[in-house]
């Protein structure tokens, strides 16, 4: 029976996500928002071009009615507009049913019925029952699949020699959500003793450079200020809230009829 090496079991380990996770731990910030952004990316440039037209993804955004406010707004800005109008072409026309169907509701009621209040919210609350969504947003189910796989990767890998000398450097710091993610997601407790630390040791760095930015906005030690001082800023607005367009929260917690 062949004898394997640790070294050559973890290598074995890696599949198709490490060549993503290796760009994204060689880059700045969160490396798993780093990768939710482009992986949203190639997914919307998937829906555009090969399934604007499928008849299930039109029935899910039938469901969600539409997408949810930040993923709909990354939508808009590809060039594909035609594709994008496809896509919400059955919405639209599902929406315009739904209200139509709803101005029915109570006709056959006198005026004066609705002056007695049980009967106007028992109204009210089937006009809105009709409208509630009853699906996610596409965009965020995508998300929520991409985070967990990726975090999975990390954990896989964290001992890889490789895998640590990118982790490792200064730029590379979980945000605080991913970080609580994949410490809820990890098994073993000298894993998480090793991201702990890991992320304490950066954080205080980050901290370091953060005085010292506050500290240089003195005018007599502004001459003194360095791009790793004002880099700082963006480093822990985006440790507390995450790289832009990635809500962990939202899409999380975007159970249907609650956007």
């Amino acid at each position: 029976m062949i004898q394997l090496e640790d070294d050559e079991i973890i290598k074995m380990k890696r599949g198709l996500g490490w060549i993503d996770l290796k760009e994204a731990i060689k880059s700045e910030g969160c490396p798993i928002c780093f990768i939710m952004n482009k992986s949203l990316e190639k997914y919307f440039e998937n829906l555009l071009h090969e399934f604007a037209l499928d008849v299930t993804v039109h029935k899910k955004m039938i469901a969600a009615m539409g997408m949810c406010n930040i993923h709909t707004w990354v939508f808009a800005e590809f060039s594909d507009k035609l594709g994008i109008a496809s896509l919400f072409e059955t919405t639209l026309s599902k929406e315009i049913k739904l209200l139509k169907r709803t101005t029915e509701l109570g006709k056959n009621n006198l005026p004066d019925d609705f002056k007695n209040k049980k009967k106007l919210e028992k109204h009210k609350k089937t006009i809105i029952e009709q409208l509630l969504t009853k699906g996610y947003c596409l965009a965020c189910e995508h998300q929520r699949e991409s985070e967990s796989f990726y975090t999975h990767e990390i954990l896989t890998l964290w001992s890889d020699d490789e895998f640590q000398s990118y982790y490792g450097k200064d730029d590379i710091i979980l945000c605080r959500s991913h970080f609580l993610f994949l410490v809820e997601e990890c098994g073993r407790k000298e894993i998480i003793d090793y991201f702990l630390a890991i992320q304490r040791s950066k954080l205080d760095n980050i901290n370091y450079q953060f005085s010292e930015f506050l500290r240089k906005h003195d005018y007599r030690f502004q001459n003194e200020m360095t791009d790793e001082n004002r880099k700082s800023l963006i480093k822990v607005l985006e440790y507390f809230g995450s790289k832009k367009n990635v809500d962990r929260e939202g899409y999380n917690d975007s159970q249907p009829n609650k956007r």
